[in-house]
């Protein structure tokens, strides 16, 4: 459980994190303290969403923030309790309704 967002952040830069996994709404949270703060996660290379629905708006705001990571939608249904699919998003490849769970890992 993360209980302070602020410092979630801050520490991804600190112990200059290269790659997580987490859910869109955390994902969320994470952009706007980095535009809040006017702060990038310079560090980051692989961001991997998986758990939730992934907003296109979202996913636009987070590449506009880290244009050069790469951002990856996991799906995997809940019975299965792993993932088993993967959709790389890039600025070029999604439209404004949804964003596809992809093809099988």
């Amino acid at each position: 459980v993360i209980k302070d967002p602020t410092i979630f952040v801050e520490q991804i830069n600190t112990c200059k994190i290269t790659r997580i996994v987490l859910v869109p709404s955390l994902l969320q949270t994470i952009v706007d303290i980095c535009n809040l703060k006017n702060n990038t996660l310079k560090y980051l290379k692989i961001c991997n969403v998986t758990g939730e629905a992934f907003p296109t708006a979202l996913a636009k705001r987070f590449l506009r923030l880290c244009p050069s990571t790469k951002l990856i939608n996991i799906y995997g249904s809940t019975e299965f309790c792993a993932d088993a699919t993967y959709y790389e998003v890039t600025r070029d490849n999604f439209n404004s309704t949804y964003i596809p769970i992809g093809k099988p890992i």
